[in-house]
């Protein structure tokens, strides 16, 4: 049996009464799968055993089948929606598909890579390179980056949490965090060769700061052009006792402004953003995923619902938070007409038995170069079924209803 992969959808409830009903009789009839799914939401809804159907979430399944013969993923392919890499398997094989589960491709095998991947895969902008995680005696946090033109192994680094390819593709950005130092690197894609980004030692306001040890984290800044650096001096005990930021100039490396770049919630730590006009502050845990664009580093837009944004105040993703993580989150749009106000999708594999499933976990979101250029109007919606409207909640009750009455 070929295995598929599974998105649960999630509906939380917010009814709009009536919304939609004009659109939907300009349509023809909906597909029985559709019409499948809509009468699973209406009866989790209406007949919950536990009374509590209205409470919980609804689901909406779009199944795709992964082929026993899969296609292996062209570096330079020209998506037309955006893309989720996943890894599936003991072998941490590294397969990526459309963001609505279709057209599955293979990205990485194990036996080509020669290493355990173990997550938390990203791609540069052009889609030829990609940095993961491997296992190296145990340990889960070492981190490569690898050729997909000329498979191969390009870098391997001791880890890349905080790692991000430039706009160009031709440089790879990310922190030495062994125990005793901090210093910022780049990796030459081109040739493999690594070198700090920042000088050994340099002054600010008269006082010396080394990148090595007074490093706390920098960004590198496409739209401004910068290296934003923030570091800090500490007493004896290790406590902070005075900060700083400045900007560096992202071509030449010169220094170019001491100011605050980054609010307090930033200056010591932030996620880069599948979009990459966003970056994301603050405790995921404590449910702080605070938004900044990079136009306007010191001004939040929202807390988000979800760690990573896709589309402001449309479209939100979290996948690389283990088993609970693969979340992608979207809210209805004025012109939609569904009833109820968003859906959480959820990625699962769907495993021999029809009603067994595996969550799928360390996802990760790429959006290639040819999308991002217009990426914020993009529609994302046309890529998965429209979310239901109270005409067809109405007629779905109704029909179960009656047979629920003549005991069907």
């Amino acid at each position: 049996m070929n295995k598929k992969i599974l998105i649960s959808a999630a509906v939380v409830a917010v009814v709009v009464i009536g919304a939609g009903t004009a659109y939907w009789n300009s349509k023809p009839r909906s597909a029985p799968e559709i019409q499948e799914r809509i009468d699973r939401i209406v009866k989790s809804r209406e007949w919950n055993i536990f009374g509590n159907g209205k409470q919980r979430i609804p689901s909406w399944d779009i199944t795709v089948e992964l082929p026993k013969k899969i296609t292996l993923e062209k570096w330079d392919t020209v998506h037309s929606q955006p893309q989720v890499m996943f890894h599936y398997g003991r072998d941490g094989t590294i397969y990526t598909m459309n963001i609505n589960g279709s057209d599955m491709r293979l990205l990485l095998d194990r036996e080509e890579l020669g290493k355990l991947p173990t997550g938390y895969n990203v791609r540069s902008p052009n889609g030829r390179y990609l940095s993961t995680h491997y296992s190296f005696n145990l340990d889960r946090t070492p981190c490569l980056i690898y050729d997909l033109k000329d498979r191969k192994i390009v870098a391997k680094m001791r880890t890349c949490w905080d790692g991000t390819f430039s706009q160009d593709s031709r440089s790879y950005y990310y922190s030495d965090t062994s125990p005793i130092h901090n210093q910022p690197r780049k990796i030459d894609l081109a040739t493999g060769a690594e070198s700090n980004v920042l000088p050994e030692k340099f002054t600010i306001d008269g006082e010396l700061y080394y990148p090595e040890v007074d490093t706390q984290t920098f960004m590198i800044n496409d739209e401004l052009n910068l290296l934003i650096w923030s570091g800090s001096k500490t007493n004896p005990a290790g406590e902070i006792i005075k900060r700083v930021q400045a900007g560096f100039d992202l071509e030449t490396l010169k220094l170019k402004e001491v100011k605050n770049y980054l609010t307090p919630a930033c200056q010591d730590q932030f996620d880069y953003n599948p979009n990459q006009n966003y970056f994301i502050c603050g405790d995921n845990m404590s449910h702080e995923n605070y938004v900044f664009s990079k136009s306007n580093p010191d001004k939040q837009i929202e807390n988000a619902p979800v760690r990573n944004v896709i589309q402001q105040g449309a479209w939100y993703f979290k996948g690389n938070s283990g088993n609970y993580g693969n979340t992608l989150l979207r809210y209805r749009q004025p012109n939609e007409a569904g009833m109820f106000d968003k859906i959480t999708y959820y990625y699962d594999l769907q495993l021999e038995s029809k009603d067994d499933y595996k969550s799928l976990n360390h996802l990760n979101l790429f959006i290639s170069q040819n999308l991002a250029q217009q990426f914020d109007q993009m529609d994302l919606g046309s890529f998965f079924p429209p979310i239901p409207t109270q005409e067809q909640y109405d007629e779905s009750y109704q029909r179960q209803l009656k047979a629920r009455k003549e005991g069907k």
